[in-house]
């Protein structure tokens, strides 16, 4: 895992002069070592992770006062979000190295679930109504093993390791009555805790010259997270205990050795 960041793809015009691209060629060979080979390297990535492992926690409740209802199930992960982060990394030799990745997730669409009892004849001013709305952000500590094989300038590797996160969970809660004496507009902080997790993936590098690599990765993570503090002061609300934060993503960076 590797720090990423909306700034790292750039448009470059075709109406570059031909002595801008030259210059540019020239300043990337002055380096002198391969990607992944012996000694350290660094890498920054960004990417999108789509959830997974999701959790069926939260419902779509809608009861009549005749005694009709209807439930649908919400199911959900956290994980899903954009990512970035920055590794470091020493490779033993051509095919065996350690890394470590301090990465960020941050949700880009809330998970939402209501509660709606309506009075009959259904009117929208009558009705007993709670909706929640929940986002998660994460800062994820990645220890892994690295294995590499030499394949020209596109190398296969493969890794595995730990997910150590530290999340914080934001809850909406919006509600009232039919008889407007009960109203509520809450917002839940959900942190504390470590949560710890496992880690895979699989890619490739492309050689662009000798210490200059790009990166595609494909990445699973699987990681759960209870929270150990939240500031409700509702009981009527239920508020899930633990979110999946789990995911599989892909992810593009850029490798330096030195």
């Amino acid at each position: 895992m590797i720090f990423r960041h909306n700034n790292f793809i750039k448009i470059v015009s075709v109406h570059y002069m031909k002595n801008q691209r030259l210059f540019l060629l020239c300043f990337l060979m002055l380096i002198q070592t391969s990607t992944f080979a012996q000694g350290f390297y660094a890498n920054i990535e960004f990417g999108y992770g789509v959830g997974t492992s999701k959790h069926s926690t939260l419902s779509n409740y809608t009861e009549t006062d005749d005694g009709n209802f209807t439930i649908e199930r919400v199911a959900f992960s956290l994980g899903e979000g954009v990512t970035y982060g920055i590794t470091t990394g020493y490779m033993i030799n051509k095919n065996l190295g350690f890394q470590f990745t301090v990465s960020r997730l941050d949700n880009i669409k809330n998970i939402s679930s209501t509660y709606v009892t309506l009075s009959f004849p259904t009117l929208s001013n009558q009705a007993n109504y709670n909706a929640i709305n929940i986002r998660g952000e994460m800062i994820r500590l990645i220890p892994s093993i690295i294995l590499t094989t030499e394949a020209g300038k596109i190398k296969p590797y493969a890794k595995l390791g730990l997910v150590i996160g530290f999340g914080n969970v934001l809850i909406d809660i919006d509600g009232f009555d039919k008889y407007g004496t009960y109203t509520i507009n809450q917002t839940v902080k959900a942190n504390g805790g470590v949560a710890v997790g496992l880690n895979t993936g699989l890619g490739i590098t492309f050689s662009i010259v000798k210490n200059l690599t790009l990166l595609s990765e494909i990445n699973l993570i699987s990681l759960d997270y209870t929270p150990t503090n939240n500031n409700t002061t509702n009981t009527e609300i239920y508020i899930p205990e633990t979110y999946s934060f789990s995911s599989i993503g892909l992810n593009l960076g850029l490798v330096h050795s030195f």
